[in-house]
């Protein structure tokens, strides 16, 4: 009990200390405590095991334990990219606004460029960014990754990559003349005919509608492409 009280002192003054003086005297109590000691003073003080094994080194380190360290601020972190550089927002909203699905105000509905290709487009432009920067502001601006899950298409990547940019180029010559574009977005193919689909409709009860048990291309009328938007 005397033990447990002691070690509860300890951890109260731990909450007047710096980062450095706290995890080199959580450090010094593991090391007193002996086998077991970094588990225990984990669970007393919430501190991570590396924090703890970081502090034991710098106190087995005699000159780096009489060589003052320099203390960061707080608030004293590495600032945002956005913040150094704000030019890099009006960018990338650039690069995505011609390569972004799901946005009517776009030239182009469809995108499969990475956080890694962005960035390299960025940096082309002047910007130091990596990829978890480029997710973390895309992500930021309500982006999301659904566009890049596709799968199944005919082409690969880099030939639908291709005809979009060659897309987009031609788009970007009719605008300038001032011509009317039109974007379409289409759903997936129907069978025209008596074929089972989703949904319900109002039937007299005991009459449902009969339709193929088979959903064969040659027993269509046609084929039909929805349009979903445009």
């Amino acid at each position: 009990m005397e033990k447990k009280v002691r070690y509860d002192y300890l951890v109260k003054a731990l909450k007047g200390a710096d980062e450095v003086q706290a995890r080199r005297f959580a450090a010094a109590m593991a090391l007193g405590i002996g086998w077991g000691g970094i588990s225990r003073i984990v669970e007393l003080t919430g501190m991570s095991h590396s924090t703890i094994e970081k502090g034991i080194r710098e106190i087995q380190d005699k000159e780096r334990v009489e060589k003052p360290e320099k203390l960061r601020a707080e608030g004293g972190g590495r600032k945002k990219v956005e913040l150094k550089d704000q030019k890099i927002i009006d960018d990338l909203e650039i690069i995505m606004n011609e390569n972004t699905a799901g946005d009517p105000m776009s030239f182009l509905r469809w995108s499969s460029r990475s956080t890694r290709k962005i960035s390299d487009e960025l940096k082309s432009l002047g910007h130091d960014v990596g990829p978890n920067t480029v997710a973390r502001l895309l992500k930021e601006r309500d982006y999301s990754l659904q566009v890049n899950v596709k799968s199944f298409e005919g082409l690969s990547v880099e030939e639908r990559d291709a005809q979009f940019q060659h897309i987009n180029e031609e788009v970007k010559s009719f605008a300038k003349d001032g011509n009317p574009i039109i974007s379409v977005d289409t759903k997936k193919k129907e069978l025209v005919g008596d074929f089972e689909n989703d949904g319900r409709t109002w039937l007299k009860s005991g009459e449902p509608r009969k339709v193929n048990a088979y959903d064969f291309r040659s027993m269509a009328i046609g084929i039909a492409i929805p349009i979903w938007n445009i």
